[in-house]
């Protein structure tokens, strides 16, 4: 079983963002501050290539820096399409408008200004314990 799920149970682990330019995403954020996490790599196959990179975020997550201007894929070189069987009726899901990252309740430093200082977002709402907690309504 994988450490990360043995320690923190089922969670996300990287957050893949589609970017016009991957190399100048991990540029600007590891200048403003970001820890790398991946330089720059392109990937490639018959389909064309792919641009990735990435930064730390906040515990053990990290975000990727997604480039594929170049690439006519099903996914990321190497990979091939896949049909299941299993046809659910569509969500109509197209995009995710937030992520929500737990963090430490006392973490050594905060993690809004780590990111609002390296990724050039200006929203990073951070809410305190005693505005997220609420009685325990669980029964047993």
């Amino acid at each position: 079983m994988p450490i990360t799920f043995d320690k923190h149970g089922d969670g996300v682990k990287a957050i893949a963002l589609k970017v016009e330019d991957a190399t100048s995403a991990w540029e600007e954020t590891t200048k403003r501050g970001g820890k790398s996490f991946m330089k720059p790599t392109t990937l490639s196959d018959d389909d064309g290539e792919l641009v990735m990179s990435g930064i730390h975020t906040y515990g053990e997550v990290v975000h990727l820096f997604i480039e594929r201007e170049n690439y006519r894929g099903a996914f990321m070189p190497g990979f091939r399409k896949w049909e299941s069987v299993y046809k659910p009726p569509q969500t109509g899901l197209q995009y995710v408008d937030h992520c929500v990252g737990n963090v430490g309740l006392e973490p050594d430093e905060s993690v809004g200004e780590v990111l609002r200082g390296c990724d050039g977002i200006s929203k990073h709402p951070q809410l305190r314990r005693q505005e997220i907690s609420r009685p325990n309504t669980r029964r047993s």
